[in-house]
Order: structure tokens, then C-alpha cells, then sequence
């Protein structure tokens, strides 16, 4: 078993908080298709504005572990997995409701938005008044919906 130390300690309250936060806003989404996937994005930029502190510490602490092996680098890695697989999801039943195109492939558009919001969430820890996030959020939504709703040459 491995010791735990003060600092790990203070990374599992950090991210619980963040948790508890990333729950309640992922407990209002819409459970289908494109609308699941514009709320996501609008619980994204209010978890940055409403809990920022804690969502900077959380990012901190979980960058930092990336250097090496620890449990908090296992949940980080286990999470994206599931963050993909519910973005798929999505894609998925979006297509299925004829509201996002045939064309339009699940898991590369998963990967694609996650590694987005991943370096948005980079970007602005390391320079936090380098980007101005609601205009972004915004932009990013209506780019998104765009790109995925109308057809080629439209």
C-alpha cells in the first residue's frame, strides 16, 4: 500500500469538491443527442465561473501527477475514458434522432471534443486571464453545432 501524504490528502479534497460540482452540473443535462451535448458545454463554462478556485487547484494537482504513477493519475485516466464514451453516446444518439449527420464519426468526434476541452481547461490554468471563456464557450457551441448538424457544402 502506499503512504499517503499531506499533499495527497489535499488532492482527494480538492477533487471531491470538483466531483460533487461536475455531478450536480451533470445531473441537469439532458440525457439525448445534441442537446446533451449543448448543455455539456454550457456546464463546462459555468463550472469554470462558479468554481474556479477549486477547479484551478483540481487541475494543478491532477497535471502534476502526470509525471508519474499514482492513483490519481489511474481515476484521471479512467475518467476520460467514460467522459469519451458518454461525448460517443451522444454522437450516437443524435444520429439516431436524424438531428446530427450519418457522417459524422462517434468516437473521433469524442476524442476530438474532449482533447478540446482538455486544452482549453490547460490553457487557462496556466494563464487564466489569457482566454476569455464565455466567448469562447460560446463560440465553441455554435461551431460544434454547425459542423456536425449541416451538411457538407451547406
Amino acid at each position: 500500500e502506499r503512504s499517503r501524504g499531506l499533499g495527497d490528502v489535499y488532492k482527494r479534497q480538492v477533487t471531491s469538491k470538483v466531483n460533487v460540482v461536475l455531478v450536480e452540473a451533470a445531473g441537469q443535462l439532458p440525457v439525448m443527442g445534441l442537446e446533451a451535448l449543448e448543455a455539456a458545454i454550457q456546464a463546462q463554462r459555468d463550472i469554470f465561473t462558479r468554481e474556479s478556485g477549486y477547479l484551478r487547484a483540481m487541475y494543478i494537482l491532477w497535471y502534476e501527477s502526470l509525471g508519474r504513477e499514482s492513483d490519481i493519475r489511474a481515476s484521471l485516466a479512467s475518467h476520460h475514458v467514460i467522459y469519451r464514451r458518454d461525448v460517443q453516446q451522444w454522437i450516437e444518439q443524435g444520429q439516431a434522432a436524424g438531428e446530427i449527420r450519418a457522417d459524422v464519426a462517434p468516437a473521433n468526434f469524442a476524442t476530438g471534443y474532449c482533447s478540446t476541452m482538455f486544452g482549453t481547461i490547460y490553457q487557462w490554468v496556466v494563464a487564466p486571464d489569457a482566454i476569455d471563456l464565455e466567448a469562447f464557450f460560446e463560440h465553441f457551441a455554435a461551431t460544434v453545432t454547425v459542423a456536425i448538424t449541416q451538411q457538407r457544402g451547406d
